[in-house]
C-alpha cells in the first residue's frame, strides 16, 4: 500500500528541484495506515451520498480516524459537518440544524470536499421533500420549511426531485393559503429563470394569466405536441430506412423531402440536435448506395440549420460525398461555393486535412502544401497532421529526417527555483493522491490531479518570499513534469497519458523529448521481441498502447482481457484449455495476441487498415464493409469510410503510435510513402 507514496516522495523530492536546502530536515511524503483507512471510509462515504444515502459507519470511521491521519486534516470542517447529520435525526426539527441553505460553500478546501458539501446540499433537498410531503399539515408550512422551500424550489423546477415535488404538490389542500403561497412562488421561478414548466408539476398549482401567457408561448417540457411531432418525425425516419433497404431509393429521396419539410414546419417541437442528427446520417445512408447526388441535398439542408459543433461535420460530409467516388474536382467546387479556404483556420484537424488533400488531387501542388504545412504546426500529435507530415514529405521532400528528429531531441526545463520546501496542504494533497492511486479511484486521482497542477505558488511553497518568484505558469509545466514522472515510473501510463495530452492542448508543453518519452513508453518491447521474432514489435507495442495503456490488468466492459484485450473465447482458439485468469500474465497473452494479429494480416495481405478494423470490431463486419462500403483503394479515404465511430477513431490512433514509435527508434517510417505505410510485412523488419 505504501509503495506509490513512497514512489511519490523519491520522485518529488530525491529527484526534484523542490528538494530542502542543504542542512534543512528532509521532507518526508509516506502515508500510514490510518491515511489508508480514512481513504476507504471517504470512498464509502461519498459513493453512498451521491446516491442521496448516508453512510453512517462510514461517517463514524472518518471521526475516529481524524485525528491520526495527516494526509486528510483538510478534510476537518467536512467530517465535524457529517457528524452533526449522524446525530441529527433529519425527519424532526432537527433537519433544520444540519441542512441549512446555502451553508455549504466552504473555501480554499480540497475540490472533493467542496463536491461533497454539494452532495449533501442535494441530500438535503431530497430529505426536505420527503419530510414535507409526510407532514400532515396540508394547509399551512412553518417558516423554517418555508425558508427551505424558496431555496430550494429553483433545483426542483430544473428535473431535480421532480417525482417528489409532485407528490409534495398532490397533497397540499387547494382550498388553502399555502396552495396559493407555492403556486405564486412556483410561478415565480418559472418567468424569472425562463423555466419551460412540466405538466406533472402544473396540474397541482393554481394558473394565473402570467403563467398562463408564458406557457403558451415556450410551451412544456413534456407536452403531448412534443412527443407526437417526436414521433412523427422519427416514423418518416424509419420509411426513409426502410425504402433504402429495400433498394427503393427514388421513394425513399421524397420520403426525405418529407422529413426536412416536416422538420420545417415543426421545428419547435423536435430537439434539434437530433433532428440535424437523423437528417445527415440520411445523406450517409445514401452516399454508401452510392446515390451522391440525392446524399447531397440533406447534407446542404444539415449544413444550414448546423450549431458551431455541427458545422465541420456538415461541411466534412459535403466534401466527402465527392471524395469518396474520387471527384475531386466537383470537390474543388464545393471549396469554393462555401469559401472553405477563407475560412480554413475555423474548421478541425479532419476537414482542414481534407480541404488540403482534395486541393493536392486537383494538381493545386503550392495551396495544398501550405494547407498541410499549416495542420502539422498546429496539433502535432493529430493523427491528420501527421499524414500531412508524410504527404509533405512524399510530394515536396519539405524537410529531411534528420531535421524532425531534432525536434523531438530536446527539452526545455521550467523555470522553478532550487531546494525548497512544500507547504503542509500541499504534502496532504500529494499523499492523497498516492492513495487514490493505490486505491485505483481513478475519478478521485484525476480530481486530485487537476488540483495540485492548478493551485499557486503560495500554497505551493512554504516561504512567501520564495512563492512571490515562481511564475504559476513555470510551476503548473515543472509540477506536471513530476507527476508525469511519478506516473511512467509507477506505471500508471493512463494517468500520465491524460495528463500529458491535456497540457499538450492547453499549450502548457510542447512536444518534445519529455513528451514523447513519456507518451510512448517502450513497456514489453524486449518480451515481444522474444515471443516473436516474425512480426514487427513496434506494431505490436502500439497496439498495447492503445488497447491497454500496458496494463495486464485491463478488462473492458464487453470482458475483453489484459495487455491486447483478448475475449476468452478468441484466446482459446489459439490455446486450448486457456484460462481466463492466464489472460493477465502479459507472456500468455501478448504470446495468444501476437498469433492472432498475424492471422489477420496474412489474411489481409499485410493491410494495416482491415487488420486493425477485424482486431477492434470483428472479421465479418470487415467482410461486410468491404463488399459495401470500402469502395475507394485510397488508403486515406478507406479509413475515412469506416462505419463505427470507434473503430475509424482506434485505427487512426494505432497508426500514430506506430509513427511515433518508429521515430523514436530511428526506424525508416519516415523513407515510406503514405501509402506504403498502411502495409505491415512479416519476417521483415521495417
Amino acid at each position: 500500500m505504501l509503495k506509490l507514496a513512497t514512489i511519490a516522495a523519491y520522485t518529488l523530492i530525491s529527484y526534484s528541484t523542490f528538494a530542502v536546502s542543504t542542512g534543512s530536515q528532509t521532507f518526508s511524503i509516506k502515508t500510514s495506515k490510518n491515511d489508508e483507512k480514512f481513504a476507504r471510509s471517504f470512498q464509502q462515504f461519498y459513493k453512498n451520498i451521491k446516491r442521496n444515502k448516508l453512510h453512517y459507519n462510514s461517517i463514524a470511521l472518518m471521526g475516529m480516524r481524524l485525528k491520526y491521519t495527516s494526509a486528510f486534516q483538510e478534510y476537518s470542517p467536512l467530517v465535524k459537518t457529517l457528524l452533526k447529520f449522524k446525530k441529527a435525526k433529519l425527519s424532526t426539527d432537527e433537519f433544520h440544524t444540519v441542512c441549512k441553505p446555502k451553508s455549504f460553500d466552504p473555501k480554499n478546501t480540497p475540490d472533493l470536499v467542496k463536491r461533497s458539501y454539494a452532495h449533501l446540499d442535494s441530500y438535503c433537498r431530497w430529505k426536505f421533500l420527503q419530510n414535507v410531503s409526510k407532514s400532515k399539515k396540508t394547509k399551512s408550512i412553518s417558516f423554517k420549511n418555508l425558508d427551505f422551500l424558496k431555496y430550494a424550489l429553483p433545483y426542483y423546477l430544473k428535473e431535480k426531485s421532480r417525482s417528489n415535488l409532485a407528490s409534495y404538490l398532490s397533497k397540499i389542500d387547494k382550498k388553502s393559503n399555502l396552495h396559493k403561497l407555492v403556486s405564486d412562488l412556483m410561478t415565480e421561478q418559472y418567468l424569472e429563470n425562463q423555466l419551460k414548466p412540466n405538466s406533472d408539476h402544473l396540474k397541482f398549482i393554481k394558473i394565473n394569466n402570467a403563467l398562463t401567457s408564458y406557457v403558451q408561448s415556450t410551451g412544456l417540457k413534456d407536452t403531448s405536441e412534443r412527443n407526437y411531432f417526436t414521433k412523427a418525425f422519427y416514423e418518416i425516419r424509419a420509411d426513409i430506412k426502410k425504402f433504402i433497404a429495400n433498394e427503393q431509393y427514388d421513394l425513399a429521396y421524397q420520403t426525405g423531402h418529407q422529413l426536412v419539410s416536416f422538420y420545417d414546419s415543426n421545428k419547435q417541437y423536435i430537439n434539434a440536435d437530433k433532428a440535424w442528427l437523423n437528417i445527415l446520417t440520411t445523406g450517409k445512408n445514401f452516399l454508401y448506395k452510392q446515390e451522391n447526388d440525392k446524399a447531397r441535398f440533406f447534407f446542404e439542408y444539415a449544413l444550414t440549420i448546423s450549431t458551431n459543433d455541427q458545422l465541420d461535420e456538415s461541411i466534412f460530409q459535403l466534401l466527402w460525398s465527392d471524395i469518396l467516388i474520387g471527384k475531386y474536382k466537383k470537390a474543388v467546387s464545393t471549396i469554393e461555393k462555401f469559401q472553405l479556404i477563407k475560412n480554413y483556420t475555423k474548421y478541425n484537424s479532419k476537414v482542414k486535412f481534407w480541404i488540403a488533400y482534395t486541393l493536392y488531387k486537383n494538381g493545386e501542388n503550392e495551396l495544398s502544401k501550405h494547407l498541410f504545412t499549416t495542420l502539422t504546426e498546429s496539433s502535432p500529435l493529430n493523427f491528420y497532421a501527421i499524414i500531412s507530415y508524410k504527404k509533405l514529405l512524399d510530394i515536396f521532400d519539405v524537410e529531411d529526417k534528420a531535421k524532425l528528429l531534432g525536434k523531438y531531441t530536446e527539452q526545455v526545463k521550467p523555470n522553478v527555483p532550487k531546494n525548497k520546501k512544500y507547504s503542509k496542504n500541499f504534502i496532504s494533497s500529494l499523499k492523497r493522491l498516492s492513495l487514490w492511486l493505490d486505491l485505483n479511484l481513478d475519478a478521485f486521482s484525476n480530481n486530485e490531479i487537476a488540483e495540485i497542477i492548478s493551485r499557486d505558488s503560495k500554497y505551493v511553497f512554504q516561504d512567501k518570499k520564495v512563492a512571490k518568484k515562481v511564475e504559476n505558469k513555470e510551476l503548473r509545466k515543472y509540477l506536471i513534469e513530476q507527476l508525469v514522472t511519478l506516473f511512467t515510473k509507477e506505471k500508471k501510463y493512463l494517468h500520465s497519458f491524460k495528463l500529458v495530452h491535456n497540457s499538450l492542448e492547453k499549450d502548457v508543453f510542447e512536444l518534445d523529448a519529455f513528451t514523447l518519452k513519456n507518451l510512448f513508453p517502450f513497456q514489453y518491447l524486449q518480451k515481444i521481441k522474444k515471443i516473436d521474432s516474425s512480426i514487427d514489435p513496434l506494431v505490436v507495442i502500439s497496439l498495447i498502447r492503445q488497447e491497454s495503456a500496458f496494463n495486464p490488468q485491463a478488462r473492458s466492459h464487453v470482458g475483453a482481457r489484459g495487455l491486447m484485450q483478448l475475449m476468452p473465447a478468441t484466446a482459446r482458439q489459439y490455446k486450448r484449455n486457456v484460462r481466463t485468469s492466464h489472460l493477465k500474465r502479459p507472456d500468455v497473452n501478448i504470446k495468444i495476441g501476437i498469433t492472432y494479429l498475424k492471422k489477420l494480416l496474412k489474411k489481409y495481405d499485410g493491410n494495416l487498415i482491415y487488420t486493425l478494423s477485424a482486431y477492434n470490431a470483428g472479421e465479418s463486419r470487415v467482410k461486410r464493409w468491404k463488399k459495401n462500403i470500402f469502395i475507394n483503394e485510397d488508403p486515406m479515404v478507406t479509413i475515412e469510410s469506416i462505419p463505427f465511430r470507434e473503430t475509424r477513431k482506434y485505427v487512426k490512433l494505432i497508426y500514430r503510435n506506430i509513427f511515433f514509435y518508429n521515430l523514436l527508434s530511428n526506424k525508416t517510417v519516415l523513407e515510406k510513402s503514405l501509402e506504403d505505410s498502411f502495409y505491415v510485412s512479416l519476417n521483415t523488419k521495417r
